[in-house]
């Protein structure tokens, strides 16, 4: 039985679909993308996605306005979801127009067009796996004024990924650090590296590790 014949035949997730997700496609977020998910990719998504598969743990994306960057968070936020045990995945990013009305939504389209879309219970800022209760997607947007407001985050996979990253400053930049504590955790940062005066900046000027 092919791996899509497999697929079309889930429904609700139970031990065996999820055991097959995960062996299949644990080490392959772009197989997960175009066979699970049912999506597109261009070139510098796969290359992106491809980065996840090696083993990288700390990632930074520079892209500019409507250029896929919401849709392969998207890909990348469900596949970890899905193929590492108890896995928490966190947004965050300094709107929430584009955390809620952007991100989340492009998550929730791609889910409930995917071939695992009765496997996912939706809320505000939230989208779990149904019968779990520890594993979800959340969603909080950053405050410079409150930077502990996004602390406390923690899971032994833990996938963080941080969408306008140069609009993050050095205090929320502090807190988003304490939440990838394992060795496991892994964190995405995404923006354009405009404003000198970040974090986000001086990583693509080689100042940051």
């Amino acid at each position: 039985m092919s791996n899509i014949t497999r697929l079309q035949k889930m429904n609700a997730p139970n031990t065996a679909d999820v055991l097959f997700i995960v062996k299949t496609y644990k080490n392959d977020p772009i197989g997960f993308a175009k066979e699970v998910l049912r999506c597109n990719l261009d070139i510098w998504q796969e290359e992106f996605l491809s980065h996840i598969a090696s083993g990288k743990k700390r990632i930074a994306v520079s892209s500019g306005n409507n250029a896929g960057k919401t849709y392969v968070v998207g890909m990348l936020a469900l596949w970890y979801l899905t193929t590492h045990p108890q896995a928490q995945v966190f947004l965050t990013a300094n709107t929430t127009a584009q955390l809620y009305d952007a991100s989340m939504n492009t998550i929730r389209i791609i889910a409930q067009n995917s071939l695992i879309n009765n496997w996912f219970v939706y809320s505000q800022g939230k989208i779990g796996l149904i019968g779990s209760d520890t594993m979800f997607i959340s969603a909080k947007p950053n405050n410079e004024q409150k930077p502990e407001s996004i602390q406390g985050r923690h899971a032994e996979y833990f996938l963080q990924i941080v969408d306008e990253a140069s609009a993050i400053s050095q205090p929320v930049w502090e807190a988003l650090s304490g939440n990838v504590s394992t060795d496991a955790s892994v964190w995405v940062v995404i923006g354009n590296p405009t404003r000198t005066e970040t974090p986000f900046h001086k990583i693509w000027k080689k100042e940051l590790p």
